[in-house]
């Protein structure tokens, strides 16, 4: 016989207010510190400093789709009916469901 017992951790606050969880105090500094020494932060030949970034970012409208059961057909999008999103996930719709719908 087999049994599994599965404890889950939480955290649990006795307090009404959120401050204290929001200071994120560091009981041992020391240790984080070792943390950095012993992962090699303190051996970087850039001292650490931040790494720049450029983001380029372009954005367009889709003003149509194209389907693979629609066989290369497209479709233009007309954002005042339908949301993009059902259009394009839709199934066709066999002849048997056709029937029993009709």
């Amino acid at each position: 016989m087999r049994i599994n017992n599965w404890t889950r951790l939480e955290p649990s606050s006795h307090s009404e207010q959120m401050t204290d969880a929001y200071a994120a105090r560091v009981h041992d500094p020391l240790w984080f510190l070792a943390r950095q020494w012993q992962t090699g932060e303190f051996a970087a030949e850039d001292a650490g400093t931040p790494v720049a970034t450029q983001i380029r970012l372009e954005t367009g409208e889709i003003t149509e789709i194209d389907p693979a059961e629609q066989g290369g057909k497209r479709i233009p999008v007309d954002k005042s009916s339908i949301p993009l999103e059902a259009l394009i996930e839709r199934e066709p719709l066999s002849a048997k469901k056709a029937r029993r719908l009709a």
